[in-house]
C-alpha cells in the first residue's frame, strides 16, 4: 500500500533551534566586515577627513577647521606609511595639500609654491619665484583673535598671486611686516615641491633649512572642501 503524501500545509514543520554563539560569531564578523571595510577603503584610497591644528595656514584655515582630503588624485599611501608606494599626480602651484613632514613624520598642511625646477627665494619677507617677485596687495588687518596665537597690531592680510598652469591663482596670506625673512635662492629638485604656510610668520615649511623642498611621495592629498569652521 502506498504511503499517502502529506499536503503542503500538513508537512512536518522543522523545530526552530536556538542561535548558538558558535553560529552567531561568524555572522557578526561578516556584518562588521561589510559595514566597516568600505569606510576604511574610502579613507585609505579616496577621501579622508582632516582636523587642522595651529595658526600656520591663516587666514585660509584656522585652528579646529575640518576639511576633506582627496587622496586618490595623488597616489597610494598605505595606513601608517610616511611615503606613497605609488604617485601619479601632477602638482600645481597654489594647491593646499596635506603632507607628512620630513622633520617628524607628523601630517601638516601647506600650500605648493614651487614645482620641480623652480628657483624659489624669500627676499625681505616677499616670495620670489624664478627671479620675479610675487604680486601682493594689502587687504587689511588680521582678524582679532584670542588665545595662543593672537594676530598682533602689525599683522596684515595680503592677497598674493602666483603663476599657475592656467594663468594665475590668488589667495590670502597673513604677514607681520616687522618680520622680513630672507631665504634662498633654492632650486626645487626633481620629484619635490616647495611648500609655504599662508601665515608667513608662524609656519614651519620649506623655508626651514632642515625641511627644504618636500618629496612628492610625502603628499597625502589635497584639500577639497572645508565642511566645519572651528576658528573664530
Amino acid at each position: 500500500m502506498d504511503t499517502p503524501v502529506p499536503e503542503p500545509d500538513e508537512a512536518p514543520k522543522r523545530a526552530k533551534e536556538p542561535l548558538r554563539a558558535a553560529r552567531l560569531a561568524p555572522l557578526i564578523a561578516a556584518y562588521a566586515l561589510v559595514a566597516v571595510l568600505p569606510g576604511e577603503l574610502l579613507r585609505t584610497f579616496a577621501i579622508e577627513t582632516f582636523v587642522f591644528d595651529g595658526p600656520s595656514m591663516r587666514p585660509t584655515l584656522d585652528h579646529g577647521d575640518r576639511f576633506l582630503v582627496d587622496r586618490a588624485s595623488w597616489g597610494l599611501t598605505l595606513p601608517g606609511a610616511t611615503e606613497a608606494v605609488a604617485s601619479w599626480a601632477e602638482p600645481e602651484r597654489g594647491q593646499v595639500v596635506v603632507v607628512t613632514s620630513p622633520l617628524d613624520d607628523i601630517r601638516i598642511v601647506k600650500r605648493i609654491l614651487g614645482l620641480p625646477g623652480d628657483v624659489v627665494e624669500v627676499r625681505s619677507g616677499r616670495m620670489v619665484l624664478n627671479g620675479e617677485l610675487l604680486t601682493v596687495e594689502e587687504v587689511g588687518p588680521c582678524a582679532e583673535r584670542e588665545g595662543r596665537w593672537p594676530g598682533g597690531d602689525e599683522c596684515r592680510v595680503f592677497q598674493e598671486t602666483l603663476p599657475a598652469a592656467d594663468g594665475s591663482v590668488s589667495y590670502f596670506i597673513e604677514h607681520d611686516r616687522r618680520y622680513d625673512l630672507n631665504v634662498g635662492p633654492t632650486v626645487v629638485p626633481e620629484g619635490h615641491v616647495y611648500l609655504r604656510g599662508d601665515h608667513r610668520d608662524m609656519s614651519n615649511d620649506s623655508t626651514n633649512a632642515l625641511m627644504g623642498p618636500v618629496a612628492i611621495t610625502r603628499v597625502v592629498g589635497d584639500m577639497v572642501e572645508v565642511y566645519w569652521r572651528g576658528g573664530p
